[in-house]
């Protein structure tokens, strides 16, 4: 936890501040949604598909876990199609809906 020192009532306003600042943000940066659907877009296909993957696979090739074949060969799968191809697709939409609405 951030602060652990601090008392209860002022990692409340810190926390406070920090929302109301996001908030901010989102209402005066042009064209926020289109930026955070980009971000999204990368974050999921990293955080949900990529790494998981990646760590069980480094971790069986380490011999510190065995998975078999076919898992091995799902892993790799679940990789390439979804964190890669899927995860550029939506980023590539993602994009240009970002360059559509500025202009560019």
């Amino acid at each position: 936890a951030y602060m652990p020192e601090a008392s209860q009532c002022k990692r409340r306003l810190v926390r406070a501040i920090m929302i109301v600042a996001a908030g901010v943000v989102g209402v005066f940066v042009p064209h926020f949604g289109d930026f955070l659907a980009l971000s999204g877009a990368l974050g999921n296909s990293l955080g949900i598909y990529i790494l998981p993957q990646m760590c069980l696979m480094t971790a069986a090739f380490k011999d510190e876990i065995r998975i078999s074949r076919p898992r091995w060969c799902l892993s790799l799968a679940i990789v390439a199609l979804f964190g890669i191809v899927f995860g550029l697709i939506a980023t590539c939409i993602s994009f240009e809906q970002l360059a559509a609405d500025t202009g560019a």
